[in-house]
């Protein structure tokens, strides 16, 4: 590009974020993502922003876009440098945004000539003295730095305590703006108290982005995802919006439709087993359902008190082997239970339950809700905690536990399982907006076609036959 042409981009740019994210990134912004960025033009206001936003649509990708806007365009206009700050829920999540900056910056050859050196994994650094940099999430990390811009992404995982110590950043810049951002899934947290009362943390109106009007995400996946999620957790996931999860998980009138007579063991259905840890007076509980096309039905239910470990143990062994399980998912805490089980030859999978336990308790809900789970009426234990279940539960919950182990691997009943961050393109190439050009076959799976990845064979290819997700795992790899 001729030195005239980016001068006349310069305005541009500066006066339109939004022509900056079209001409680096190839891509025409959303609306929500449009809107902000007109937004962060406006110094006059918003200097503090939250954006509460949905699965996959776009939040981090526009805000690396913002802080090159911040570090490349803005020290042009003001005559000094300015300086940008990236701190997530864990250095990975600060990295992942870091690294689209990093990227762009060596792709586009008149940003690439005003580096000062190569980008290094944490700092991108230029001429002019304007930089980016990635901070690790811990509060020692974010004493030191100073900024104009503060981003804190995924802001729940990063915390009360990190998001109050990282807040002095920016508080001496003449230009200070700070925006966090995240989706808000865990409801007692500051993020989520921000975006509720936000006047009163010296916040403007949230920006809500939701996945419902990102046009990369297909309208097909969000019927799946709702009819498989509960309410609450399709408001959080997919609309952005925070939600108290009160009172009892189940209704009684959806149990009652779940109730059978019997189910008979079907041969060759897959059989999973879950498994709930106890210690007394909490009794280790087992469940056994096996999955057909469109339901589960429950196969077995039992619970083990008093007897001593090695009898449990035995019983379990002896329960997988009956019904010829596939997998026994079980607690990853305490690790000894499950590696015991384990080593007797079994298929067991530890699972983190406690960070899974919300999306857990989501597929459950949604499997009784629309009658896609049966069980045998005289399940009494079972059908009992299932009727008291609460989202705050922490007695009598063990059955219900174990259950939602042994359903973990179901949340795709009668369809392929889908994950809506899998659904946003990200290529820089010049092509149609967010066009996603996988193709998918009659059995669910995905057809590689002529420019797309190699290695996931789901987006256009970014460099090296590969899209820019999978490039950059190749590159953390190199890095190493």
């Amino acid at each position: 590009m001729e030195t005239w042409e980016l001068v006349l981009k310069f305005r541009e740019w500066k006066a339109d974020p939004g022509l900056f994210f079209e001409d680096i990134t190839g891509l025409k912004p959303s609306d929500d993502q449009d809107r902000f960025l007109l937004d962060m033009a406006d110094f006059n206001a918003k200097q503090n922003v939250i954006i509460s936003a949905g699965r996959g649509t776009g939040k981090t990708f526009t805000l690396a876009l913002l802080s090159l806007w911040y570090i490349y365009i803005l020290p042009k206009f003001l005559g000094r440098p300015v300086k940008a700050v990236v701190l997530g829920g864990s250095f990975d999540q600060s990295r992942n945004l870091y690294n689209y900056v990093k990227a762009w910056s060596s792709q586009h050859e008149f940003i690439h000539r005003e580096l000062a050196k190569e980008p290094t994994v944490f700092e991108t650094l230029l001429q002019d003295g304007s930089s980016i940099k990635a901070l690790t999430a811990s509060e020692k990390s974010v004493r030191g730095p100073r900024s104009d811009l503060l981003i804190i992404d995924e802001a729940v995982e990063a915390g009360e305590e990190l998001i109050s110590a990282a807040m002095q950043i920016n508080i001496a810049s003449p230009i200070a703006r700070t925006i966090i951002s995240s989706t808000p899934h865990e409801y007692t947290s500051l993020f989520v108290s921000i975006a509720q009362k936000p006047t009163e943390y010296g916040f403007r109106d949230p920006y809500y982005w939701s996945g419902e009007n990102a046009p990369w995400i297909s309208k097909s996946v969000l019927d799946v995802k709702r009819k498989l999620m509960n309410e609450g957790t399709y408001l959080i996931e997919i609309e952005g919006k925070p939600y108290a999860f009160t009172g009892k998980v189940f209704s009684l009138t959806d149990l009652k439709n779940c109730i059978v007579k019997k189910n008979q063991t079907i041969e060759n259905a897959p059989k999973i087993m879950g498994v709930d840890w106890g210690h007394y007076p909490a009794p280790t509980v087992c469940n056994v359902i096996q999955k057909l096309s469109d339901r589960c039905q429950v196969l077995h239910s039992e619970s083990y008190l008093k007897e001593k470990f090695e009898d449990v143990m035995d019983a379990l062994e002896s329960t997988a082997r009956a019904y010829k399980v596939q997998a026994i998912n079980v607690d990853s805490i305490p690790p000894g239970e499950g590696e015991r089980l384990r080593n007797r030859g079994l298929p067991v999978y530890m699972i983190k339950f406690k960070s899974e336990k919300p999306i857990m308790i989501s597929n459950l809900q949604a499997l009784i809700e629309n009658s896609k789970l049966q069980i045998p009426e005289d399940f009494f234990s079972l059908i009992s905690q299932l009727r008291e279940y609460r989202f705050d539960s922490k007695k009598d919950d063990d059955y219900v536990d174990s259950i939602m182990l042994a359903c973990r691997s179901n949340t795709g009943i009668g369809s392929r399982e889908i994950d809506v961050k899998d659904f946003i393109s990200i290529t820089r190439r010049k092509q149609a907006p967010f066009l996603r050009t996988a193709e998918e076959g009659e059995s669910g799976e995905v057809k590689i076609k002529k420019g797309m990845c190699t290695s996931c064979g789901l987006y256009p290819v970014f460099k090296n036959d590969l899209c820019m997700n999978c490039f950059e795992k190749f590159l953390e790899k190199v890095n190493k």
